[in-house]
């Protein structure tokens, strides 16, 4: 949940081939604009920004689809529009 401006959420999740994915937020707050970002955790640990979804504006959710991914661990960042963050474990 996102509590103030400042605030970032992160989930992980592990995704399988030869599925659809569905990544959406609710709204908050009306005068909130959120963005979300997709990751992908590489081999080496290292993690690769795959798409990124900041369409609609303050009071919506956002949503973002993911065709066919490899299989693999993902992340998704859910944060006000416009903000900066990092993994971290």
């Amino acid at each position: 949940t996102l509590h103030h401006g400042a605030d970032r959420d992160w989930v992980s999740f592990y995704a399988v081939s030869n599925f659809l994915y569905d990544i959406a937020t609710e709204p908050v707050d009306a005068s909130l604009d959120l963005a979300l970002e997709l990751y992908r955790e590489q081999a080496d640990g290292s993690v690769v920004q795959m798409d990124a979804a900041d369409q609609e504006g303050s009071g919506s959710g956002e949503w973002m689809g993911m065709d066919y991914p490899t299989n693999g661990r993902y992340f998704v960042r859910s944060a006000p529009a416009g903000s900066t963050g990092t993994i971290q474990s």
